[in-house]
């Protein structure tokens, strides 16, 4: 909901965290709306899904019908695990002053997700995401207001991830990215141990403003 001028998580904040004596409710902006408080949030699912949030292999079969786990490093999760965090709520889109000026524009949820994606190290389908994600209703139309990562309840920072998809583009544009192979299929682990210095989720990138 949009509660005294940001759009929150109304099951996440308590009236006493916003400061204030009155509590204004709202339905989100840049939605069409259900009724009263309700926004419908189909448009939020359609963008989402014309980035192919999924992982995409070339070895359909092993995918499909997997036999063993692909082999991914600690350094290669922490690249891409912030962007993960996303619950798909809309507040980013409702913050959004691009959003409120284009309807064709992906917005920073699904423009996140396809960088996600993109970025594993498991996955072989940034070709396939290219013509979304760097459309001209892509990364591009991002004036980098950073509203999106302000009001994000998980800490995800659309923002960033959506100036690293452009900084991936100007690389390769000018042949100075080196070309990534998806990891490949790992063998058997035999006689593992559990480890206790693996590290904890990185830090946010972004602060939260108080009551957010």
């Amino acid at each position: 909901m949009f509660i005294n001028g940001l759009p929150r998580l109304a099951c996440n904040n308590q009236i006493v965290h916003l400061h204030s004596d009155r509590v204004t409710i709202k339905p989100l902006p840049n939605y069409e709306m259900i009724r009263d408080l309700v926004p419908d949030l189909e448009s939020l699912f359609n963008k989402h899904r014309s980035v192919k949030p999924y992982l995409i292999r070339k070895d359909h079969a092993e995918q499909n019908h997997p036999t063993l786990e692909y082999f991914q490093s600690e350094q290669e999760l922490v690249s891409y695990i912030q962007f993960a965090y996303c619950i798909k709520c809309g507040l980013c889109l409702s913050a959004c002053p691009t959003v409120a000026t284009s309807e064709q524009y992906i917005g920073p949820q699904a423009l996140t997700q396809g960088w996600r994606y993109t970025v594993d190290s498991r996955d072989d389908g940034a070709q396939e995401r290219a013509q979304e994600l760097y459309s001209k209703h892509g990364v591009y139309r991002c004036h980098f207001a950073g509203a999106c990562s302000q009001v994000c309840p998980k800490g995800v920072d659309p923002a960033l991830a959506i100036q690293l998809a452009k900084k991936d583009a100007f690389l390769k544009s000018f042949g100075l990215r080196k070309r990534r192979q998806a990891s490949a299929v790992s063998s058997p682990v035999k006689d593992w141990k559990p480890r206790t210095d693996i590290p904890s989720a990185p830090a946010r990138t972004v602060k939260q403003k108080s009551g957010s």
